[in-house]
């Protein structure tokens, strides 16, 4: 059997709420946890050097490089 390693890594599009404000008043699930609040960053996550670990390209883009979770992502490792 094998087990992928992964560290569940704060969300930086919603910066770990889970949600998303869409427009003053309207709020959504963050579209790139899905509401969770976090995200499968892999083992041993580094900061996004594309935004610096902000998730964001502008204030309403994601970033294309990390898909707006903050981290550099590498294949989990397997046991």
């Amino acid at each position: 059997m094998t087990t992928a390693l992964s560290i569940p890594s704060k969300c930086a599009w919603c910066e770990g709420s889970g949600k998303w404000n869409v427009a003053p008043g309207n709020v959504a699930s963050c579209i790139v946890c899905g509401g969770k609040g976090a995200v499968n960053a892999g083992v041993s996550p580094v900061e996004c050097q594309q935004c610096g670990g902000r998730g964001r390209a502008n204030t309403v883009t994601p970033c294309l490089q990390c898909a707006g979770t903050g981290w550099e992502t590498y294949p989990a490792k397997k046991l």
